[in-house]
């Protein structure tokens, strides 16, 4: 039985995802690369549009193979390194400088996993509190309104229990 193209839409979404999750691309690194913008992207990767075999092939070309790679669930991913040389290639190919592809900003999620994986949040601590220990530890920059962000989403959120300070308004989080 054929597939439908429902299945085939799903299928390349996963593997576009899978991809660019081998090669450590953003969504915004590889719109970038192809002309378009982001939320056509994620929509790509949502399954929620159809896409030209241009586009197939544009994107293909990005990491170094065959569009037909896309729709084959079983064809290997290649090594991220490959993966990292093809896409070199080919935004030099377009004359676009490569450095774009480097992370201007940390991974602070990063960061505060492994804050959640030592003894620091045993007891309640304030966003601030956090946040300064991110700077001492790692050396890490964050402000503490983007830690309360983080901490406020899964899968984090499930660790962590939020209770109010006796004085002030502010949030203290504390490991379950």
């Amino acid at each position: 039985m054929a597939k439908s193209k429902s299945d085939a839409k799903s299928e390349y979404a996963r593997r576009l995802k899978a991809y660019r999750r081998a090669a450590d691309v953003s969504q915004e690194h590889l719109a970038k690369a192809l002309g378009v913008h982001q939320p056509y992207i994620a929509a790509i990767e949502a399954g929620k549009i159809n896409i030209t075999l241009d586009k197939q092939e544009d994107i293909a070309n990005f990491f170094g193979v065959k569009h037909y790679y896309f729709s084959d669930p079983q064809a290997a991913i290649p090594a991220r390194e490959d993966l990292r040389e093809s896409i070199v290639s080919y935004v030099r190919a377009q004359d676009i400088d490569p450095g774009y592809l480097e992370s201007e900003t940390p991974n602070y999620t990063k960061y505060i996993d492994l804050l959640l994986d030592t003894d620091y949040l045993r007891i309640p601590r304030t966003a601030r509190e956090i946040s300064n220990e991110l700077l001492m530890r790692y050396d890490i920059g964050i402000d503490s309104v983007r830690v309360s962000d983080i901490l406020s989403r899964a899968p984090r959120k499930d660790r962590i229990v939020v209770s109010r300070a006796d004085k002030g308004n502010r949030n203290l989080y504390r490991l379950v």
